[in-house]
């Protein structure tokens, strides 16, 4: 299967993408093939272009675990990952801190703090394993 398709599949299903990338050439951290999965929380991400330098949850998905389901809403900026700021990261840069390095479990947790409407939220999530459907 091809980059581009295995890509294409993997966005529909995938734990964490940037809505950016969907359709361009996509770094290599990100051209998993299909049947292999990945560990993530369920998110889309954005840049977010209102110059907190933040990164924007665009949607959650509904394979996203019940804990990611009920703390996170499209439009919250993430501000903290494991207590550390993502300010002027990339999206590419959070997705991969959201995965974690090779060999991270589904189960790990991740700590993210959210901006919603001015106000801090921490919360605790757990990553679990996304396969794309066959």
């Amino acid at each position: 299967m091809g980059t581009k398709v295995a890509w294409g599949r993997l966005a529909l299903l995938a734990l964490l993408v940037t809505s950016t990338v969907i359709g361009a050439t996509v770094p290599a951290r990100h051209t998993l093939a299909a049947e292999d999965g990945f560990v993530g929380l369920g998110l889309v991400l954005e840049s977010n272009l209102s110059g907190e330098g933040y990164v924007k949850i665009n949607r959650v998905l509904k394979q996203a675990g019940d804990d990611v389901k009920a703390s996170v809403e499209p439009g919250d900026l993430i501000s903290h990952m494991d207590g550390k700021s993502v300010k002027g990261l990339t999206v590419d840069e959070v997705v991969a801190l959201v995965r974690g390095p090779d060999g991270t479990a589904a189960g790990s947790t991740l700590k993210l703090t959210l901006q919603r409407a001015g106000k801090a939220k921490e919360v605790t999530l757990k990553r679990k394993v996304f396969k794309p459907a066959s």
